[in-house]
């Protein structure tokens, strides 16, 4: 972040198509004053959704009907989307990656279909011997049953071993599901593993832990480790990473020599399991959905990622001699709430 401004690399000199002159197109955004605009704050459950950014048909039909992108693009294949735009924009073939606005009416088998803003913030408690998958072709038991006892088009955030027991989160909003599993966030989870015998505070293996081992693929070390039990029978190792690469923790475990008879996820940001029993699922509350928000440096960041994507894609159809006017002139129209300057400059 540079003083206002989130610049993006959006600068492209490119000969457009009005009058065949070349536009020197530069986009910015100013966040401070998209934030002392008028437009509605995000709820803690509806998202960056309250101010619609333009999306991709498919991502736009997944959003309204829960349906998996490959079943859209099939349909789409069929003939079963048909969209309508106000004067003076054309009426796109439905693509699936036409840019859907407000203003637009798109019809789904004949229906008018209604955004609906993300509202499935689940957090559950998975036993062990479940997938975590929607379904399982080897029969063996996976969070299917769970998912379909939720409001459609909620899946789970990430995965768990199939031996894994805890917390998982689960959910119907895809941004925020995107940056949770980012791994520029650091989103911190807590594991609790389960070794024979007892431990002690100064073990060197919690040492080696904290400072770094080397793995595969690179190396991976604990931010945090506590004794939470020791015992004659057996002993709990708390252990927090901020990483999600597959079986880090069990892969750690094994390079640091710890006989790993269990593994547990007990938090993630600032979310425990609290007294939520095995096998149970329960919303979560808006101080909750707040927090996970927080930890992943709040909605403006999408409206970032998003903007930031959008200013590419008219750079790169303007460079292609192709621009794309309706996206252009909703970037000039947003400038005058979200940035100071979006300009179309003729030269």
């Amino acid at each position: 972040m540079r003083g206002d401004f989130e610049e993006f690399d959006v600068e492209a000199n490119a000969t457009g198509s009005r009058g065949g002159r070349c536009q020197n197109f530069r986009l910015k955004l100013n966040l401070r004053r998209l934030q002392a605009s008028s437009l509605p704050p995000p709820s803690p459950t509806s998202g960056p959704r309250t101010f619609m950014i333009p999306r991709r048909l498919d991502k736009f039909i997944a959003d309204c009907t829960g349906l998996p992108r490959r079943e859209i693009h099939r349909r789409l294949q069929h003939d079963a989307v048909r969209i309508e735009r106000p004067a003076p924009w054309e009426s796109p073939h439905p693509w699936p990656e036409t840019l859907i606005y407000a203003d637009d009416r798109v019809f789904f088998e004949q229906e008018l279909l209604q955004p609906r803003p993300p509202s499935s913030y689940f957090m559950h408690h998975k036993p062990m011997g479940v997938v975590s998958t929607t379904s399982s072709p080897s029969g063996a038991p996976c969070l299917g049953p769970t998912l379909d006892a939720l409001p459609a088009g909620t899946f789970p955030v990430g995965r768990l071993d199939r031996d894994t027991t805890g917390l998982m989160l689960m959910t119907d909003d895809g941004d925020l599901a995107h940056l949770l599993l980012h791994p520029k966030f650091h989103i911190e989870k807590e594991y609790i593993l389960r070794i024979p015998g007892p431990l002690h505070p100064d073990d060197p293996r919690i040492a080696r832990a904290l400072e770094g081992i080397e793995l595969n693929d690179g190396p991976a070390r604990a931010l945090r480790a506590r004794v939470v039990a020791s015992g004659d029978d057996h002993s709990l190792l708390g252990l927090v990473v901020d990483e999600g690469r597959k079986h880090l923790v069990r892969r750690m475990a094994r390079a640091l020599d710890l006989r790993l008879q269990h593994l547990h996820r007990a938090r993630m940001g600032e979310l425990t399991l609290g007294e939520l029993a095995r096998g149970e699922t329960r919303a979560l509350s808006e101080v909750e959905i707040a927090a996970l928000w927080r930890a992943v440096g709040g909605h403006e960041r999408v409206m970032r990622r998003r903007l930031g994507a959008l200013f590419r894609i008219a750079r790169d159809r303007r460079a292609e001699e192709r621009p794309d006017l309706r996206l252009e002139h909703y970037l000039e129209d947003a400038g005058q709430t979200i940035a100071d300057s979006i300009n179309l400059s003729t030269t």
